[in-house]
C-alpha cells in the first residue's frame, strides 16, 4: 500500500498538473476490451470538472522531447509522427444494470500530452505496473490509448485506434495489417476470436430497469468471421444475468412467501432478545402481498370457519410427469393454492398468515385442534417427509412450543416440497442437484439451536429460488426444451446450492438482486441463436512472438463505444447509430521487446 501511494505520488509529481488524476486500480472496461486482465495498472486520464482547460503539458516540458524511446530505437505509431494505415477495434459488454458508473467520468488527455507524460514516466518513474492513458483521438490516426510497461526483461508498448463506423473491413485486410506490423509471415502467428450475441432482454413491469438479459460468448481458433460450429475448438458460453423478484405469476408467489417467511424469522429474533411475547398485542407481519398473488375473491368467512372447512376439503392426486410444459408452467402449477398432492399443513400456511396478531394465529391453531378432536377418522393427508412439527403433532407425535414457530416450520415445509416437486415434475434436474440439506425434523431440533436450524432451511429456500429464476428466464430466452436444460441446470443447482454459493442469505439478494451464472453450453442448444446473426461484439486477436519480440494486433467491431468520452467526440458525423447495423471498429496493437544489455 505504502508503495502505491508513494507510485502516484512520484507519478503525480512528474506530471505537475493536479487536473490530471493518476490512480492505482484494476483494468476499467475501456482496456479489457483489448487487454482481457485481471491486473493492477497505473490509469491516467483527466478529472471530470468544469474548471479552466488544463495547460498543455508539452508547453510545460518543453520542445525537447524526442520520439525515441529509452533504448533509443524509433517509436512505433502512435509514438511517432509517421503516418502508418491501420484499422479499428471493439468494445466489452455494456452493463445494463448499471445506469452508470465511474468510468464515465474518465477524460482523456491529448495525444501530445500522453506522449510527454510516458516519457517522462519511463525516464523518471521505474513503475513495476503498466501505465495506461487514455487520449482524445484528436490526431489523423484517432488515437484513444496509449501504454507502456517494463518488467526488468521487455519493455511493451501499446496503443489504439479508433476507426469509427466501417462497412468495408474484411478479414484479408485485418491479417494484413498484422503482417504488416509484426513483419513476420502469417503461418506464425497464433489466432483467437470471440464474438457475442445479445439473445434476450426483460424490463421489469414498470420499464424502470432490466429483468433480465442473456448473452451467449462464441469463441473460436479458426480464422473465421462467423462462429464455426462444427470447430472443434469453438466453444460457447452462456451469460444470463437476473434481477431476482420480479418474476412472473408462480415465481412471484413463491419469493413474496419467501419474503414473508424472512419476516417471521426476523421477528422471532427480536422476541427472543427483547422477550415481546408480554406484550398486550403482537403485531405480525402483513401477508397481503402474498395474498394478492393468489387471484381469488376474499374469503369473508372467519378463520376459525375455515379451518373447519379445511379439514373437509378433498385431496388432489398427482398428475403425469410435465416435461413437455416450459418450467415456468410447472411452478405455476404446482405452487399455488389448489396445487395437486396439496399437504394439510399447506393449506393451513395460506390461512394462518392471515393472521394479523401473534394472538390471533395462537386462537386459530388452538381451534385446529378443537376440531381435530372432534374428527372422527384418519388424519388428513400429509406428505411422509414433513419437517414441521405441526406434522409430527398431528400424526399424534411431539408438541408445539410456539405458534410463530410453528407458521416458519409449516412454510418452510410447503416451499421445500414444492421446490422438490416442480423439479421432478418438469424433469429438468435430479432430486440431488438440489443439495437439500441433510438435516432433522423441527420436533428433534432443541429450543436454542431452532433459530439456526430455521435460517439454514431458509437460506436455501434462497439459493434454489435464485436458481430457478435464472433457469425460467434462459428457457424463455432460448426456447429449450426441459431436456435440453438438463446440464444447464445442474451446473446451475451446483452454483447456487454449493458452499461457495453467491447467496448466503437473503439480505445478501435484497442488497444485491442482480444474480448471474457463466456456463459452458453445447453449441447445437444455441444454433439458431448464433447462426447468420450480427454480435454486438467481434473480437480477432493475433499472436506473432519471437525468442526477443512479441507482437499482438487485436481488431475490435462494436455496436457500443467502450469509452466514457462522449459520442459525438467519436463518432462520424454521417455514421448512422440508429441503424441496427451500425458497428464501430477499433484497433489495437502491442510490441514486447527485450532489453537490449
Amino acid at each position: 500500500m505504502v508503495m502505491e501511494i508513494d507510485l502516484v505520488s512520484t507519478i503525480k509529481e512528474v506530471i505537475g498538473d493536479s487536473a490530471v488524476k493518476v490512480s492505482i486500480r484494476k483494468v476499467p472496461s475501456y482496456i479489457t476490451c483489448f487487454v482481457p486482465e485481471d491486473r493492477d495498472v497505473v490509469l491516467i486520464h483527466r478529472m471530470c470538472s468544469k474548471v479552466k482547460e488544463v495547460q498543455q503539458l508539452h508547453e510545460r516540458y518543453g520542445s525537447d522531447i524526442s520520439d525515441a524511446d529509452i533504448t533509443g530505437q524509433p517509436l512505433e505509431a502512435p509514438y511517432s509522427d509517421i503516418d502508418n494505415d491501420t484499422l479499428g477495434l471493439f468494445n466489452t459488454f455494456d452493463d445494463v444494470f448499471i445506469e452508470r458508473n465511474e468510468e464515465d467520468d474518465h477524460l482523456p488527455l491529448p495525444l501530445c500530452d500522453a506522449r510527454s507524460i510516458l516519457s517522462h514516466c519511463r525516464l523518471n518513474v521505474n513503475s513495476p505496473l503498466p501505465i495506461w492513458i487514455l487520449t482524445d483521438g484528436s490526431d489523423l490516426k484517432k488515437t484513444v490509448l496509449l501504454s507502456s510497461e517494463s518488467d526488468g526483461e521487455f519493455i511493451s508498448r501499446s496503443w489504439a485506434w479508433d476507426h469509427g463506423c466501417s462497412s468495408d473491413i474484411t478479414l484479408d485486410s485485418l491479417l494484413a495489417k498484422h503482417v504488416q506490423f509484426s513483419n513476420k509471415p502469417l503461418h506464425q502467428a497464433t489466432c483467437h476470436v470471440k464474438c457475442s450475441f445479445d439473445v434476450c432482454k426483460v424490463l421489469t413491469e414498470d420499464s424502470s430497469s432490466i429483468q433480465s438479459s442473456t448473452t451467449l460468448h462464441a469463441s473460436w481458433t479458426k480464422l473465421s468471421l462467423e462462429p464455426p460450429l462444427l470447430h472443434r475448438s469453438t466453444e460457447i458460453k452462456l451469460h444470463t444475468r437476473v434481477r431476482i423478484g420480479h418474476g412472473r405469476k408462480g415465481l412471484l408467489f413463491i419469493w413474496r412467501q419467501i419474503s414473508l417467511l424472512n419476516e417471521y424469522i426476523d421477528l422471532l429474533s427480536k422476541l427472543a432478545s427483547d422477550n415481546l411475547y408480554a406484550v398486550p398485542v403482537l403485531n405480525l407481519p402483513s401477508s397481503k402481498s402474498v395474498l394478492d398473488c393468489l387471484g381469488t375473491a376474499a374469503d369473508v368467512s372467519t378463520l376459525h370457519s375455515r379451518i373447519h372447512k379445511i379439514l373437509k376439503e378433498p385431496i388432489k392426486g398427482f398428475n403425469s410427469v410435465n416435461c413437455d410444459k416450459k418450467l415456468e408452467q410447472v411452478i405455476e402449477q404446482y405452487s399455488l393454492k389448489d396445487k395437486p398432492g396439496t399437504d394439510l399443513t399447506d393449506r393451513l400456511w395460506l390461512l394462518f398468515i392471515e393472521c394479523s396478531t401473534y394472538q390471533e394465529l395462537s386462537g386459530c391453531i388452538k381451534e385446529l385442534f378443537i376440531e381435530l378432536n372432534k374428527k372422527n377418522g384418519p388424519v388428513p393427508f400429509l406428505n411422509s417427509s414433513n419437517i414441521s412439527r405441526l406434522g409430527s403433532v398431528l400424526q399424534r407425535e411431539g408438541g408445539i412450543h410456539d405458534p410463530l414457530e410453528c407458521l416458519v416450520e409449516i412454510g418452510l415445509e410447503k416451499l421445500k416440497k414444492e421446490m422438490l416437486l416442480i423439479f421432478s415434475k418438469a424433469q429438468i434436474a435430479a432430486g440431488y442437484n438440489l443439495n437439500v440439506p441433510n438435516l432433522p425434523n423441527f420436533s428433534e431440533v432443541s429450543s436454542s439451536d431452532w433459530l439456526p436450524f430455521t435460517k439454514k432451511w431458509h437460506t436455501w429456500l434462497c439459493q434454489v429460488h435464485c436458481a430457478v429464476e435464472i433457469l425460467c428466464n434462459i428457457q424463455e430466452a432460448l426456447a429449450l426444451p426441459n431436456n435440453g436444460m438438463f446440464s444447464i441446470a445442474a451446473n446451475i443447482l451446483k452454483v447456487y446450492t454449493g458452499k461457495e454459493s453467491p447467496v448466503q442469505n437473503y439480505s445478501g439478494i435484497i442488497e444485491n438482486p442482480v444474480m448471474e451464472i457463466n456456463t459452458i453450453i453445447p453449441v447445437k442448444s444455441v444454433e439458431k441463436d448464433v447462426t447468420n446473426k450480427s454480435p454486438e461484439e467481434w473480437v480477432l486477436t493475433l499472436t506473432t512472438s519471437t525468442d526477443i519480440q512479441k507482437f499482438q494486433s487485436v481488431f475490435y467491431r462494436t455496436m457500443k463505444n467502450p469509452f466514457p468520452c462522449l459520442e459525438s467526440d467519436l463518432i462520424d458525423d454521417d455514421c448512422d447509430t440508429t441503424s441496427t447495423t451500425f458497428s464501430r471498429w477499433f484497433e489495437f496493437h502491442s510490441i514486447s521487446e527485450m532489453f537490449c544489455v
